[in-house]
């Protein structure tokens, strides 16, 4: 009992670890890209900010047509096989890029973004390619590289997308920007894994690691694309189901800023995967309430919010306020739905994640059409809410997860909303907060032994005082 406590909290410390690095990168993409759409919102408008939203979400979608699977199983292949599997994973990725590039300009040929189109190709196959390499870099335990990659990527969008609109070229300005990220990315990863091959010999991969990655990315394939596109085809569906360009950018904004705050507990899933293929152990466990125990604070307080984060941005946004509380409702059920994704890669239940990501899938797409039709984003945001929630709920069960902590972090942001509707935010902010943190703590969501070793890894690391696979 002792030595199985000792190994589960080692995997945990280096999970903490990695999902800080992951974390870091993770904060690097929001405060960077608030500032950059910022600028375009402010410089250049409404419009633009809901064109170039276009963009990313055609490419997203196309992305995730070709290559939804593709980032998990780069992770786990490359933990367990490395350098043959990374090599694997960027011969994959440049193949299945070219057609992703394809399809990404026809869905924006299909958006009437007339001469964007071009350039949602190049994005479309810079960010296949991304997904890869970033993958590699989590599956080589590589996590402090990982957080620079990201880091000088997202600094030289923000300076071609900002600089760009200080010039005047509107929309244009957000799209090049977005297309520097994932270039940069690219570049970066590639010159340092080189570099790396160059002087221990290039492992070649042979037709076992090819498969092996082939048919993992396919196993994810369902769930993974069907996580993506609750994004990106609610607002890529919004569009063509009549959203105008001003409600499209706002329902896009409302988008980041989600996954901006689900960044924080898919962190620690997203390290858990390397971590558990290597070391073994369930990791995801513990990740799964820490990470509820950390975004839901946030989540209320954004909740509580919401119309002043919008208007921070631009004005006109604040009118989605509502769009906005009911997507920050989702966090704790997207957080469990990441959870079940690294356990089912960890433990190999490819049947398991096919059907998981149909029946999300299918309650997204069936709700999508007619609560956009009566209520319009928010009715969006209402379908991307049922659609993970239930999958959530039913997996975590399957699964034998905590379901517990998953109810009592949506009950917790839940209390939030009279409060916001009902109360200047001055008074709400607070009330909601300590609501939150009671309930929080009287169902003892995670261990306070958990939290202590949370808190204490993650500061080491920042100090510099670690060990890690680069």
């Amino acid at each position: 009992m002792e030595r199985d406590r000792s190994v589960l909290d080692k995997n945990l410390e280096m999970t903490i670890r990695g999902a800080t690095w992951i974390y870091l990168a993770s904060l690097t993409v929001t405060v960077t890209g608030f500032v950059f759409w910022l600028a375009i919102a402010r410089l250049a408008g409404p419009e633009a900010v809901g064109t170039a939203s276009l963009v990313v979400s055609s490419a997203g979608l196309a992305t995730s047509l070709l290559a939804a699977g593709l980032q998990l199983a780069v992770s786990r292949e490359t933990a367990a096989r490395g350098g043959k599997a990374a090599v694997a994973a960027v011969s994959l990725a440049l193949a299945v890029g070219l057609v992703a590039a394809l399809v990404g300009y026809i869905l924006a040929e299909g958006a009437d973004l007339g001469s964007y189109s071009i350039y949602t190709g190049v994005f479309t196959l810079l960010a296949t390619l991304q997904l890869a390499l970033l993958g590699v870099l989590m599956g080589l335990l590589m996590f402090r590289l990982y957080f620079l990659t990201v880091l000088t990527a997202n600094l030289g969008k923000m300076a071609v997308g900002v600089a760009l609109a200080l010039l005047g070229y509107g929309a244009l300005s957000a799209v090049l920007g977005v297309i520097t990220a994932p270039l940069l990315v690219a570049v970066v990863s590639l010159s340092v894994l080189a570099a790396k091959a160059l002087r221990r010999g290039i492992p070649w991969p042979d037709t076992a690691s090819m498969r092996s990655l082939a048919v993992l990315a396919a196993s994810n394939y369902p769930l993974m694309f069907s996580i993506q596109l609750l994004v990106f085809l609610s607002i890529y569906g919004y569009r063509l189901l009549g959203g105008s360009l001003d409600s499209t950018g706002g329902l896009y904004i409302s988008f980041m800023i989600l996954l901006a705050l689900t960044s924080l507990p898919t962190s620690l899933q997203l390290a858990s995967l390397p971590v558990g293929t290597r070391f073994g152990g369930r990791p995801q466990e513990a990740s799964l309430r820490l990470g509820l125990v950390l975004s839901t604070p946030l989540a209320v307080a954004l909740i509580v919010l919401a119309p002043q984060v919008l208007a921070l941005i631009n004005p006109e946004l604040a009118q989605g306020s509502n769009t906005l509380r009911l997507l920050l409702l989702a966090t704790a059920p997207l957080t469990a739905l990441m959870a079940t994704a690294s356990l089912l890669n960890k433990e190999g239940q490819p049947k398991s994640l096919a059907i998981l990501g149909l029946t999300t899938l299918s309650t997204l797409t069936l709700l999508l059409p007619p609560l956009t039709k009566s209520l319009n984003s928010s009715g969006a945001a209402a379908a991307f809410l049922a659609a993970t929630t239930l999958n959530a709920l039913l997996q975590t069960h399957i699964l034998k997860l905590p379901t517990k902590p998953l109810l009592t972090a949506q009950t917790a942001q839940a209390t939030a909303l009279p409060l916001a509707l009902y109360m200047p935010p001055l008074a709400a902010l607070p009330l909601a907060l300590v609501a939150s943190a009671t309930i929080l703590l009287a169902s003892r969501t995670a261990e306070l032994r958990e939290i202590h070793t949370l808190v204490k890894t993650a500061v080491s690391t920042i100090g510099g005082r670690e060990t890690s696979g680069d």
